[in-house]
């Protein structure tokens, strides 16, 4: 039991930063990313002993983190309760990019908000492949998506009609 609790340690340590920034890019405020977070990593912790040593734990753990963002907007979904999002929540967010100039910082708030508007599934892309800096086959196997079924959407959305 401490030899997995020091495990879990150093995997917080090292992959800590990188969830953090994940959980914020798929939640788009701060009290949901931080929930998130948590529930990442007791799932990890929970988990553990199911986890395939031979394959890459960055990419368990990211599953894990947007398998549970996922449930959760189910839940809310069939709930139908509805999520707002702060100024508060929005300023946090911007506290937390590193000093920028002020025209990038506006420009990033525009992307931002495009973002939030974009359905789940493809903010959930956006926020492995370009937030995070996953390939395009690791954020397929990801989000349990063939390598077919990825370049068979880039070729319809690349399509000229």
């Amino acid at each position: 039991m401490v030899q997995q609790k020091n495990e879990i340690e150093s995997y917080i340590e090292k992959y800590g930063e990188r969830v953090s920034r994940l959980c914020i890019n798929l939640c788009g405020n701060h009290a949901d990313a931080d929930d998130l977070y948590q529930d990442t990593w007791m799932k990890v912790l929970k988990n553990i002993d199911k986890y395939d040593r031979s394959r890459d734990f960055e990419k368990w753990l990211f599953k894990i983190c947007v398998n549970t963002y996922k449930n959760e907007q189910m839940k809310v979904f069939r709930r139908k309760n509805i999520s707002f999002r702060t100024t508060e929540d929005q300023d946090i967010f911007f506290e937390m990019i590193p000093d920028r100039e002020e025209a990038y910082m506006e420009k990033y708030r525009e992307v931002v908000a495009v973002i939030k508007e974009l359905p789940e599934k493809f903010r959930t892309v956006l926020a492995l492949r370009y937030f995070n800096n996953f390939s395009e086959s690791d954020t397929a196997e990801i989000l349990r998506y063939s390598k077919v079924k990825t370049k068979q959407s880039k070729k319809t959305n690349n399509r000229e009609d």
